[in-house]
C-alpha cells in the first residue's frame, strides 16, 4: 500500500513538472514598454520586432533579454549597466531573475526593494541612438512581478508583468539558455 502511495506522489510530481513545461507562453512577446521622454530620440520602438530571446547565468542571477537586434548575451549580462546595443531602433530588454544566494528556479519573482531578497527581479533597458551611441535605462522598478514558467539548462520561458518610474512593461519569453 506504501508503494503505490509513494508512485501516486512520484507521478503527480512528474506530472506537475509536464504540465508547467506545458504553460510556457508559444512566443516571445512585448506587449507594453514604458514611453519615457528620456526614450524620445530613439523612439517609437516597434514592438512587433522584439521577438528574439536569449538567457545567460551570471553573477546577479538569471537575465533574459528580449531584443530586436544579435547581442552577445554572456558579455551583456556581465554589464548591464552597459547597453548591448546601438544602432538606432535597437532594443533590448533585459529582465534579471535573482534569488539571493539560492539556484534560481521556476516560480514567481516581485520586486523588492533590496536586491538581495529572495524571488527578486529586476530591469534594465537599452537602445541605440541616430549615432550609434549605446544608452542604458535602469527601469527602477517599483511593482509587479515575473514568473518563470520553465528553468531547464536549454530554455526559460515566462512572462512579465511589471511597472517602473516611467510606467508598464509587459510581456512573455521563451528564451534559449547561452552557456
Amino acid at each position: 500500500m506504501r508503494t503505490s502511495a509513494v508512485a501516486l506522489g512520484l507521478c503527480a510530481a512528474l506530472a506537475a513538472s509536464a504540465a508547467s513545461a506545458s504553460d510556457c507562453p508559444k512566443a516571445t512577446v512585448v506587449e507594453k514598454l514604458s514611453k519615457n521622454q528620456a526614450y524620445k530620440p530613439v523612439a517609437p520602438f516597434d514592438l512587433k520586432s522584439l521577438t528574439k530571446a536569449k538567457a545567460t547565468k551570471s553573477a546577479f542571477g538569471l537575465t533574459v533579454f528580449v531584443t530586436n537586434a544579435e547581442l552577445d548575451v554572456k558579455a551583456a549580462a556581465a554589464r548591464l549597466d552597459t547597453s548591448p546595443v546601438k544602432g538606432k531602433g535597437q532594443v533590448s530588454l533585459a529582465i534579471t531573475f535573482m534569488n539571493a544566494s539560492k539556484t534560481v528556479a521556476a516560480g514567481e519573482y516581485a520586486v523588492r526593494a533590496n536586491v538581495w531578497d529572495p524571488m527578486n527581479v529586476r530591469g534594465d533597458l537599452g537602445f541605440g541612438k541616430d549615432d550609434g551611441t549605446p544608452v542604458v535605462y535602469g527601469l527602477g522598478l517599483t511593482s509587479g512581478k515575473a514568473t518563470l514558467v520553465e528553468v531547464t539548462d536549454a530554455r526559460v520561458c515566462g512572462t512579465f508583468d511589471v511597472t517602473g518610474r516611467d510606467g508598464p512593461f509587459k510581456g512573455s519569453f521563451v528564451a534559449t539558455v547561452v552557456k
